[in-house]
């Protein structure tokens, strides 16, 4: 079962061997500090090249990671598997701590459901989930130099607030919520003038087209009204918002879960 048509975007080596650095090392070591003192085994579902669960296994945590991308794989320390975030291959109950780090806002619909139930399924006390807080979108995208088709660089279809977390899952109420980062938003004349009028999307080394697979190469462009909307975004005072959003969760049903019944 896929659960993106462009495979071979998370199979590109170089999406995997940065470091993280600035406020995405800031966000691991938050996940890192979330942990309860009372967790012994932890999945990280959609692991990728093993930032956070390296870390976790080094400070003596039984961790296993799971991920799609052989190349990301690589990276993980642990124990690791190819496995779909939809249809983990586990026993119920199986971890004390289950991670989720940027991979809900990934996800299509009915695979997004399922992995919800998924999660709640093979955790036993705790699920520590995060994602961009209320992203705007459009912010991220890029267009297509073969078919024309806009989208965002890093494959996000869906954003996440307070309200979204608190309704995620059914047997786990939402403990504790924290905020890492900061970014500035976008003002309404901004986005006019620069998506209506402007035309103006992003470059990526990395983006690949989920319409016809084709490798971005599309090269920014700029005109009299995206560059007024980029000098009044670079001048301009804003408002800023945190860049993620992080939801620690806990069993409300001790270690009795009602997916498994």
């Amino acid at each position: 079962m896929e659960i993106d048509h462009s495979k071979k975007y998370y199979e590109q080596s170089s999406f995997w061997s940065k470091n993280p650095k600035g406020d995405e090392l800031k966000r691991v070591n938050k996940i890192i500090s979330l942990v309860p003192k009372d967790v012994k085994t932890i999945l990280d579902v959609g692991c990728g090249n093993g930032v956070v669960i390296n870390r976790l296994q080094n400070k003596g945590f039984n961790c296993t990671g799971i991920d799609t991308s052989k190349e990301a794989l690589k990276h993980v320390k642990c124990k690791r598997k190819i496995m779909y975030c939809n249809a983990l291959n586990f026993r119920c109950n199986s971890f004390n701590l289950v991670i989720c780090a940027e991979v809900l806002e990934h996800l299509q619909e009915g695979i997004y459901e399922n992995t919800i139930k998924e999660i709640e399924r093979v955790s036993n006390k705790y699920i520590l989930i995060t994602a961009p807080y209320k992203e705007d979108l459009r912010l991220k995208f890029t267009k297509c130099s073969n078919c024309g088709t806009t989208y965002h660089i890093y494959k996000h279809i869906r954003s996440f607030n307070e309200n979204c977390f608190k309704k995620l899952f059914t047997n786990f109420k939402l403990k504790r919520i924290t905020y890492i980062g900061k970014v500035k938003k976008q003002n309404i004349v901004e986005k006019y003038l620069r998506y209506r009028l402007g035309d103006f999307y992003i470059d990526s080394k990395t983006a690949i087209c989920p319409a016809c697979n084709y490798k971005n190469d599309y090269k920014r462009r700029y005109n009299l009204f995206s560059s007024i909307a980029a000098l009044s975004y670079r001048v301009i005072p804003h408002k800023i918002q945190p860049h993620w959003i992080v939801g620690l969760f806990e069993n409300i049903n001790g270690c009795k879960n009602n997916h498994c019944l």
